[in-house]
């Protein structure tokens, strides 16, 4: 492990700085994830940035790790755009969610649109960066033959998966098929549609365990929602169980 957080030193150290602040950013989000109880969209406030903060960390150490394993020093500036980016992108993140916003697909407030624009023009520098990367290593044989193979194999796993934000930013929604917030289980058969889902009143409330779809947890709907056992709204700031309407 040494000899690896050596190599990742050295192939970039922008990166590796990077890599190493999102690893201590970690516990923080952690504790905040338990100790802050308001939701957003279905899922604790802070889970967003802390999922982030981890990618981010393993993605930066592993391109700083890839850039060590180069015959020569290159890259020198792209791996100095990808932190610059990657840093712009989480400090969005961690911004939005500490005043209760969405940091992705945004467009309420103007300013909420601005940030979410910048958002997308960090999304396409990461992809070009990796691009870059793996275009570097497709013309250059790294140190070792069996690592450079490995390496380029990764790289187009990671181009393609990171292509996969621009699907996402272009539907502007996290869920696939169903209104932004809605928890469709994988497991049930014959899921209502998104407009059925939507038609459903908080009467019809029932647990998600016996229900292909959930309610949107915006705060508006979350105030509105009532548990079939007790009867009486829940608060937009408690994590109860998932209720679901269809």
């Amino acid at each position: 492990m040494t000899a690896v957080l050596a190599v990742a030193r050295r192939g970039h150290r922008g990166l590796f700085a990077f890599a190493v602040a999102m690893a201590v950013l970690t516990p923080v989000l952690a504790v905040l994830a338990v100790v802050d109880d308001r939701v957003l969209l279905g899922a604790p406030l802070w889970f967003k940035p802390l999922k982030f903060a981890i990618s981010l960390a393993l993605y930066a150490a592993t391109l700083a790790w890839m850039l060590g394993q180069l015959r020569e020093r290159t890259l020198a500036r792209t791996g100095w755009i990808v932190t610059a980016a990657a840093a712009i992108e989480m400090a969005v993140i961690v911004g939005q969610a500490a005043v209760g916003n969405r940091s992705h697909y945004n467009m309420d407030t103007p300013l909420s649109a601005a940030l979410w624009s910048v958002m997308g023009v960090t999304i396409v520098v990461l992809w070009l960066a990796t691009l870059a990367v793996a275009l570097r290593f497709l013309r250059e044989p790294g140190r070792d033959r069996a690592a450079t193979t490995a390496i380029r194999l990764g790289l187009v796993v990671a181009l393609i998966g990171l292509a996969e934000g621009f699907l996402m930013a272009t539907a502007a929604t996290h869920t696939v098929g169903a209104p932004d917030g809605y928890r469709v289980s994988p497991c049930s058969a014959g899921a209502p549609s998104a407009a059925t889902c939507a038609s459903r009143t908080s009467s019809a409330c029932t647990p998600s365990r016996a229900s292909p779809c959930s309610l949107p947890r915006s705060p508006s709907d979350i105030a509105s929602t009532r548990s079939p056992a007790s009867g009486s709204c829940r608060s937009p700031r408690r994590r109860g169980p998932a209720w679901s309407c269809c």
